[in-house]
């Protein structure tokens, strides 16, 4: 279990390096650029209710684990997380270039 920046107890049941990971729902470039609108608010609640809905989120692959991003004295460090894979991957193409996906059922 691990506590959010909120204050919300998190359970990750199971760790799954994401290979050839399926889509867990269809998300067109128009949702996508919808949800891109939200305010900082609504894109939290989308995130609880996608990932209440389909059971799993996704982060960025680090060896055997998760990447942790940040540093204590740059204001902290966080895992990034996404409903999606397709949220994941723009962040990912953006900020490195090139890393793994996994997927975190809860």
């Amino acid at each position: 279990i691990g506590i959010s920046p909120l204050g919300c107890a998190i359970r990750i049941a199971v760790y799954r390096p994401c290979v050839d990971c399926s889509v867990p729902y269809e998300l067109s470039e128009n949702d996508a650029l919808r949800v891109e609108a939200f305010d900082r608010n609504r894109r939290l609640d989308h995130f609880l209710e996608k990932a209440d809905k389909e059971d799993e989120i996704w982060t960025i692959a680090e060896g055997d684990g998760i990447a942790v991003l940040g540093a204590e004295d740059e204001g902290g460090e966080f895992v990034p997380l996404w409903p999606h894979p397709e949220y994941a991957s723009a962040w990912i193409a953006e900020a490195f270039g090139d890393q793994d996906l996994s997927t975190l059922e809860l």
